[in-house]
């Protein structure tokens, strides 16, 4: 399927950078090695037993974008007061 194709190729690329992708991955945001556990499970299936699906970014990216996305939010509101 698309998502097991996707998930080939995501571990792959992550290879080729020299981390295990299996129990790291790489921030989008941030472009930093990581462990599997900084990185939150998404909604989306697993795509089978193994290739369980995770966040592209990081905790820590996550959190800073949320913050900024509610800050932008909080603005708008302001603004249209």
């Amino acid at each position: 399927s698309v998502g097991e194709n996707n998930a080939l190729h995501r571990r792959l690329r992550i290879k080729q950078d020299g981390v295990n992708p299996w129990t790291q991955q790489i921030c989008c945001t941030c472009h930093r090695v990581k462990d599997m556990a900084d990185f939150s499970p998404t909604n989306q299936p697993r795509y089978g037993p193994i290739l369980s699906v995770t966040s592209s970014r990081c905790r820590v990216c996550t959190a800073a974008n949320t913050r900024t996305v509610q800050r932008r939010i909080k603005e708008k509101a302001c603004a249209g007061l």
